[in-house]
């Protein structure tokens, strides 16, 4: 499982997100690839159809998208979407 985090630099709910996401996937040995949406040279914002950030997707092995959501979350609501995937 691979979770893509798209966010910019600028964005201010990003800049909340991103401590709270980095621990609870940490806790949970995640694999998270944070895309700036700015710099997506792959243009994974297009083909995931990125409209709003910060966006988190959860991709399979297979890159299936698993599951995803916009804006921010609390660790609590983290651990909560995070345990739904099990």
């Amino acid at each position: 499982m691979t979770v893509y985090d798209f966010y910019a630099d600028w964005c201010n709910p990003c800049k909340s997100l991103a401590p709270i996401l980095e621990k609870v996937t940490s806790e949970r040995n995640i694999e998270v690839k944070k895309i700036n949406i700015e710099e997506d040279m792959e243009d994974l914002a297009i083909e995931y159809g990125i409209r709003n950030i910060p966006t988190v997707i959860v991709i399979d092995d297979n890159d299936n998208e698993l599951k995803r959501f916009t804006g921010t979350k609390t660790e609590t609501d983290l651990n909560k979407f995070f345990d739904e995937l099990s």
